[in-house]
This record gives C-alpha cells, structure tokens and sequence, in this order.
C-alpha cells in the first residue's frame, strides 16, 4: 500500500522510476518465486549474463537495488 507522502508520478504526470520498478517487480513475482527466479538467473547466466542480473535485481532484489540498476541502464 502506498502511503500519502508517496509519489508516485512525476510533475509531468509520467510514473517514477520507482513505481515502474515496482510494476516489474510484482509482474516477475506474480509469476514465480524468488527461488525460483534465481533458478533461472543461474541456468541464463552463462549465455546470457544481462538476463540473469535482470532476474536477480528485479526478481528477487531490494526495490533500492533495482531503481539503482534501472537508472544506470537509461540514456
């Protein structure tokens, strides 16, 4: 539950990078569990590293870790 001094949208109405991180995360977590996700990190992770840490953060990560990772991967 958001709390009233949440924000979530920006002055421009477009959501924050936390609220998108967080509709990633609860879209990976309504699919499997966090062990489960991190089987899957493992199997990926040597053809396709990128793919792994993606499954890692957003999958079973800290919210903190994933908005970090998500705005290192922006333009």
């Amino acid at each position: 539950m958001l709390s009233n001094t949440t924000q979530t949208t920006s002055s421009s109405g477009a959501p924050t990078v936390k609220r998108v991180v967080r509709e990633i995360q609860s879209l990976l977590r309504s699919v499997a569990a966090a062990g489960d996700i991190i089987d899957a990190a493992d199997t990926l992770a040597p053809t396709h590293p990128e793919l792994a840490e993606f499954l890692r953060v957003y999958g079973a990560g800290r919210t903190a870790d994933a908005v970090t990772h998500y705005q290192s991967h922006q333009n």
